[in-house]
């Protein structure tokens, strides 16, 4: 019998040291996860923090959009005055309404050879006022000035 019992004890010590080898294994992994767990909570309050200010950055973008457009709105004048601004390009029109613009400066011409087109092209019925872009002097007319090469030209207002 006191042989079967030590028999017996051993197996428990044995069972014992084999569960404590598992439990520090997992004790390991639990640790390991709790290390992962706390490490994506940071980088999420840190990914949060990131969002409110990209969202604070891009509302103030679209407040001072909204304030240019608004101020570019007010310093056009009256509506009826016809002189508005081109987006980009002029602060104010130099030809009264009636008018279409195109920015094609640059684009590619084909008329009397290939070339970039060096201007930008503002049409309006003949005889539309239009006001001086620089201090100058304004002609009573718009003068077409050909610039040497056929069919094509610049309107041109001095």
């Amino acid at each position: 019998k006191q042989f079967h019992l030590q028999q017996l004890q051993n197996q428990l010590h044995a069972t014992q040291a084999g569960l404590a080898v598992q439990q520090a294994a997992l004790q390991s992994k639990l640790d390991s996860a709790k290390s992962v767990l706390d490490s994506m909570s940071a980088d999420r309050a840190s990914a949060q923090k990131l969002v409110g200010q990209l969202k604070a950055k891009r509302a103030r973008e679209l407040y001072l959009a909204r304030l240019a457009a608004q101020r570019a709105r007010e310093s056009q004048g009256p509506p009826s005055s016809g002189r508005g601004s081109i987006s980009g390009v002029l602060l104010v029109c130099p030809v009264d309404q009636p008018h279409a613009y195109s920015d094609d400066f640059g684009a590619p011409r084909y008329s009397g050879g290939f070339h970039h087109h060096a201007g930008n092209d503002i049409v309006a019925p003949q005889g539309t006022p239009t006001c001086a872009l620089q201090l100058a002097r304004q002609p009573p007319d718009v003068t077409w000035i050909p610039d040497g090469a056929p069919r094509r030209g610049a309107c041109v207002v001095w």
